[in-house]
């Protein structure tokens, strides 16, 4: 029978200790892995908890996010159109002789935001 050297025993010891680290390591990724789970799932009922209380449901809320997108398509479009509404009557005012200064005061818009709209709106009605 052979007797085992010494460092054919370290060797052994080392990759037994080798293998126990690894079984940690891989239980502490299991454990994280699960808590993360747990965390997440968590989350994701407090946020049906604050749906139901804010909004009376998941149903109803995406009716409301409906309702609210038309809104807000509805009202880019009014203000498309008063823009250009707004844009005719300055090409009218400064045809008939309006200083950029007080059309400037009368918009609320800088003189050198109106020169650039305009330039901006003569490109695009060239094209």
């Amino acid at each position: 029978m052979r007797t085992n050297t010494r460092s054919e025993r370290d060797a052994r010891r080392r990759a037994a200790y080798a293998r126990q680290r690894a079984q940690r390591d891989a239980a502490a990724i299991r454990n994280a892995v699960r808590e993360d789970a747990r965390a997440a799932a968590r989350r994701a009922a407090e946020a049906i908890d604050a749906l139901e209380d804010g909004w009376g449901g998941r149903t109803r809320a995406l009716n409301e996010l409906d309702e609210l997108s038309q809104a807000l398509v509805r009202l880019q479009r009014e203000e498309l159109k008063l823009r250009a509404q707004r844009d005719e009557l300055i090409d009218a005012l400064r045809a008939a002789g309006a200083s950029w200064t007080l059309l400037a005061l009368r918009t609320g818009l800088s003189r050198q935001a109106l020169i650039k709209r305009r330039g901006v709106a003569d490109a695009g009605g060239r094209a």
